[in-house]
């Protein structure tokens, strides 16, 4: 019987790095690449997408593109970026041309486009625009999503994320990536913008994650945060029928942005799942890294 090994080269699609000393670490938190790295070690992480930040909203700081390119093209096999597009950039509203931006970026290696957190309706013909163009070259994009404006950042969808089952059917080229509580909450049944705002608990019903991941096979997930290890975990047992049923749509992820607190713990409860004989291999390593690496083309 062949000995079960633990992913040593997972990849987080949802990653975060800072380079610049600021002095307010309240207002500037992030990790700077090489934490980042002592970090993944200890979960074993080979690998991670950096997810840009540009949106205004609750934000004291910025992380351009540009930001997180420099760092991807300083150490390649640590990382690759993202594009940050902000529907509210350019100065033509609806009618902006994105093109130049899209292309510069792929030109210089960019995987995909996040994280979007522009804290507008979904259904604005802001974010049509930028769909239209995104879809045309085919890209990931990575969505917050966001309760209510004026709450927090993210994109605002309402209770059984009907702007995002809009989108998905509007725009087939483009994988959606879901993520955020807003975004998790909906394992379960949501009826109210106030469960979308946290992290709920107990037994899941399956709600509209599952109903929009079976009709639309471009929706994909992240994993990432408190908000995605509370989905898997609040009801564990149907937290690994969700795993095994969507694995191939899954990506292991972190998002982590203080690097002074505590190990994701999603890394750990993966491999204990796996080597427990509660998740397949196959599951296994597709939420750890070939899931990212198929969407982000990083083989």
């Amino acid at each position: 019987m062949t000995e079960k090994k633990i992913c040593k080269n997972k990849i987080d699609a949802h990653a975060h790095a800072y380079r610049t000393d600021f002095p307010d670490k309240k207002l500037v938190y992030m990790p700077d690449p090489e934490r980042l790295k002592e970090i993944y070690k200890d979960i074993g992480v080979s690998h991670a997408l950096l997810l840009p930040l540009v949106a205004p909203e609750r934000r004291a700081f910025f992380c351009p593109t540009e930001h997180v390119m420099e760092i991807a093209k300083s150490d390649p096999e640590a990382f690759s970026f993202a594009m940050a597009l902000d529907p509210r950039m350019l100065h033509d509203g609806e009618k902006s041309d994105f093109s130049p931006l899209i292309e510069y970026y792929l030109s210089k290696g960019a995987k995909s486009v996040g994280e979007m957190q522009a804290n507008i309706p979904f259904d604005s013909p802001l974010f049509d625009n930028l769909f239209s163009q995104i879809a045309k070259y085919k890209l990931p994009v990575t969505l917050h999503l966001s309760p209510a404006v004026g709450h927090e950042y993210g994109v605002v969808d309402a209770p059984g994320l009907p702007g995002l089952e809009r989108a998905l059917k509007k725009f087939p080229n483009i994988i959606f990536i879901g993520h955020s509580q807003s975004f998790w909450a909906h394992i379960s049944e949501v009826r109210d913008r106030e469960t979308m705002k946290g992290y709920p608990k107990g037994k899941v019903t399956p709600g509209r994650i599952r109903e929009l991941m079976d009709n639309y096979p471009n929706l994909y997930c992240d994993l990432s945060a408190g908000s995605g290890f509370n989905a898997l975990t609040r009801d564990e047992e149907y937290g690994l029928g969700f795993l095994s049923r969507y694995s191939d749509r899954l990506m292991f992820a972190c998002d982590l942005c203080d690097a002074t607190g505590a190990l994701p713990p999603l890394a750990g409860w993966l491999d204990r799942q796996y080597l427990d004989g509660n998740l397949d291999e196959t599951a296994y390593l597709n939420v750890c890294r070939n899931t990212a690496a198929r969407v982000f083309s990083m083989e």
